[in-house]
């Protein structure tokens, strides 16, 4: 029996040795106190938390610079040329000039000898003759011209009174015509300006502005009156008159003494005025007013 004593004592030594082994793998800590709650094995300490490695943050994605947009090429732009200035003509002093000057026709001839005449032919063929020269501002003197100086203007010569000479020969302002017997002296009613002062034997017409005249006259079944600028006689009182061979006759003072004055109607439909004892011949041509 002492081999099985002995293989028995071999198995419980062994157990032991194998209890002792597993105590020390497992540590338990030892209470006293056998009334004592078991201790509760911790749980076994978890490694600290690695921190998940982010991966480095990518710089933002820059823009590419695109190149700057080039404007269309522009077409290339002719120099501008300064305009072509007109050659410069030297004014022409020498010839006929001719101007309507208050309805009178003047001619002013300049000769290349330096001599000039003007002339006004519905008044006197002889007119006046003299010498011209030009002075540093171009202007024209004559030696005997108290109308004052002519100044060349594009292609004319403008005289300081207001005349205005060119090349042309221009129509007289006023022709009179022919008188004609009124039907009666209705024909004459109304109101009449006086436009223009016509000489015997001159074919143009002197315009009452020339004289200074502004005058009106009005006519009606008992009488003749005038007003405006200036005062005369004529426009003292009004004139009875009489109708007689188609015309209107009334008397005026002319110089202290009475004159016979008459109406007449022309062609054209004025009326001219003559008056008796005029020296001169003139006929004043009244147009109906506007």
């Amino acid at each position: 029996m002492k081999p099985l004593k002995i293989i028995g004592t071999f198995l419980l030594v062994l157990a032991m040795t194998l209890g002792t082994v597993a105590c020390t793998n497992t540590e338990i800590p030892q209470n006293s106190d056998p009334t004592a709650a078991p201790v509760t094995q911790s749980e076994p300490e978890q490694p600290a938390e690695q921190p998940v490695e982010q991966p480095a943050e990518q710089p933002a994605e820059q823009p590419v610079e695109q190149p700057a947009e080039q404007p269309a090429e522009q077409p290339e732009q002719p120099v501008e040329q300064p305009a072509e200035q007109p050659e410069q003509t030297a004014f022409v002093y020498e010839g006929v000039w001719y101007t309507n000057f208050y309805g009178i026709l003047q001619v002013l001839t300049l000769q290349e000898d330096g001599s000039y005449t003007l002339v006004s032919p519905d008044l006197s063929p002889e007119g006046t003759v003299g010498s011209w020269t030009v002075g540093e501002d171009g202007s024209v003197s004559l030696t005997f011209s108290f109308d004052g100086k002519l100044v060349p203007t594009e292609d004319r010569l403008v005289r300081e009174d207001g005349a205005v000479f060119t090349r042309e020969k221009p129509e007289p302002k006023y022709t009179a015509s022919e008188t004609v017997n009124a039907d009666e002296a209705k024909s004459f009613y109304g109101n009449w300006r006086m436009k223009f002062l016509v000489y015997d034997g001159v074919t143009g017409a002197f315009t009452a502005e020339s004289f200074g005249l502004n005058l009106t006259m009005s006519v009606d079944a008992e009488a003749v009156a005038f007003s405006g600028d200036p005062v005369t006689e004529f426009t003292n009182e009004k004139h009875a008159y009489s109708f007689a061979d188609g015309a209107i006759t009334f008397s005026v003072i002319v110089d202290g003494k009475p004159a016979e004055t008459h109406l007449r109607l022309q062609e054209d439909g004025n009326i001219s005025m003559t008056i008796d004892g005029d020296t001169e011949g003139v006929s004043y041509i009244f147009a109906p007013e506007a």
